[in-house]
């Protein structure tokens, strides 16, 4: 293997934006923490977390996760639990207990202060 004549201290920074509440970004940054982990460079790798929301218009109050999304996306709860029910399935081994009973609601974001 040929040297890159890149000193051994480069750090490679990897910045992700993520909704706190969201399962999914909690579940894209799971595996990315696995993935990094896994890598035998992982020990160059900086990651920085910077919080982002994605939703601007999310209620003010909570609200059961399945009566959001058929809000949101104008289809019916059923529709819904189809359309959300991946996240149960894909995160089983990456999501906690306490994270699948939060994805129950959709809490209440905080508000930006003016």
């Amino acid at each position: 293997m040929q040297s890159t004549g890149v000193p051994a201290t480069t750090r490679l920074t990897v910045d992700v934006w993520a909704d706190v509440l969201c399962p999914w970004c909690y579940l894209g940054e799971r595996r990315l923490d696995t993935a990094i982990a896994s890598y035998p460079h992982a020990a160059h790798i900086a990651l920085r977390v910077h919080s982002f929301q994605l939703d601007p218009d999310a209620p003010t109050k909570a609200v059961p996760t399945l009566e959001y999304l058929a809000g949101k996306y104008g289809v019916g709860q059923a529709q819904a639990r189809a359309d959300s029910g991946c996240i149960g399935l894909c995160g089983r081994s990456a999501m906690t207990s306490v994270v699948r009973r939060r994805a129950q609601l959709v809490p209440a974001p905080p508000r930006a202060r003016g």
